[in-house]
């Protein structure tokens, strides 16, 4: 994968369902030119090659979708370029989805391998079906999906990012040889971490979205999958990062390590989402990051400003860890030890929060 590698729209010839093309009036044209070529007529054509009439006159008008075995047959029996088809492909009709400006050959960059990355960590095939199906409770998190599967395959409307097409999943499956994206049984394809360098970042990234937590002094990433995490950790350690011994938490079958080279992932991080933007980290996540440019930029302080700095603030309103955190302009870590001291005087008060965060904090 050193190089961009391409996915061409005849690796679906084996695609086990219902697959219908629309290619464009050129292409059709083309098709009806090569046809009369070789056989005069079409009512000649069909029972040569044992089509219908009418159907093929719908293809050939574009009233109707083509049939993608019906095509295969054509680019057989009329020794038709096979590169010259592909590049009039215009879109994909696979059941009731229609997939319209398809980016045939499909580039496997960055972002294809992201969402790969995004099936093994949240996305499991629903029901069997291999469709790949995301169960985010942010719908943020449902138009990251929806932005990938645009970037890579092309348009399709009244999506949600919810699911990726079956198509795209057999696409994947099939380009990194792998069997099964449910996320018990999945494994972490070597093909990746012998990728390039924001290939590898993107794919980590996307597996942070799904499974970790970032905070200023480390990522936690867990899985119920120790074979997957023990790829990602891999995967963690090829891009330089300096990880923690992967561990199984008591309470229930998780398991998780730790990325301890923050700085150097956010710094590779920002690299990455000048480039390639649909392989960014959700908001939520990506802001802890963003308080590590804050760090460096803190100004000079004593205790007492910075206590009165965190009163001062949540006179206004209360706050959540991250938001003190970018006012103080320091560590989560950093943070807790002055609230710690606040609680125990009885100037600050922590709540449960129904939000992302554990706790929020006010005026006692």
């Amino acid at each position: 994968m050193k190089k961009c590698n391409l996915v061409q729209i005849w690796d679906l010839t084996n695609y086990p369902s219902d697959l219908n093309i629309i290619i464009s009036k050129n292409g059709r044209d083309w098709i009806r030119k090569k046809l009369l070529e070789k056989y005069g007529l079409l009512k000649i054509a069909v029972k040569k090659l044992n089509m219908g009439y009418w159907g093929l006159i719908d293809n050939l008008r574009g009233r109707r979708a083509m049939n993608f075995s019906n095509l295969i047959k054509l680019i057989q029996k009329l020794n038709l370029n096979r590169e010259t088809i592909q590049k009039e492909i215009q879109g994909l009709v696979i059941r009731s989805i229609k997939i319209k400006n398809v980016h045939f050959p499909i580039r496997c960059d960055p972002i294809f391998v992201s969402l790969f990355t995004n099936l093994l960590g949240d996305g499991g095939a629903r029901g069997g079906n291999g469709s790949g199906y995301f169960h985010y409770g942010e719908s943020e998190a449902h138009q990251l999906i929806q932005e990938k599967i645009s970037h890579i395959l092309g348009e399709t409307p009244y999506q949600n990012g919810e699911s990726v097409p079956r198509v795209l999943v057999f696409l994947l499956m099939k380009y990194f040889n792998i069997k099964s994206v449910a996320t018990k049984k999945s494994v972490f394809p070597p093909k990746i971490v012998k990728a390039d360098k924001l290939t590898r970042l993107a794919s980590l990234t996307a597996f942070i979205n799904d499974e970790g937590t970032p905070t200023t002094s480390f990522i936690q990433i867990y899985s119920s999958n120790s074979k997957l995490l023990r790829g990602i950790q891999t995967l963690s350690q090829s891009l330089g990062y300096k990880v923690s011994q992967i561990s199984r938490k008591k309470d229930d079958n998780t398991y998780l390590f730790r990325i301890n080279s923050v700085r150097k992932f956010y710094d590779d991080y920002k690299e990455l989402i000048k480039k390639y933007p649909e392989a960014r980290l959700i908001s939520r996540k990506e802001r802890t990051l963003r308080i590590l440019d804050l760090i460096l930029t803190r100004p000079k302080r004593s205790r007492k400003d910075t206590f009165d700095l965190i009163i001062k603030n949540l006179k206004n309103s209360e706050k959540n860890i991250y938001d003190l955190c970018e006012i103080a302009q320091m560590t989560q870590s950093g943070v807790r030890k002055y609230l710690k001291e606040l609680i125990t005087f009885k100037v600050v008060k922590r709540q449960p929060s129904n939000s992302k965060t554990r706790y929020i904090y006010s005026l006692a």
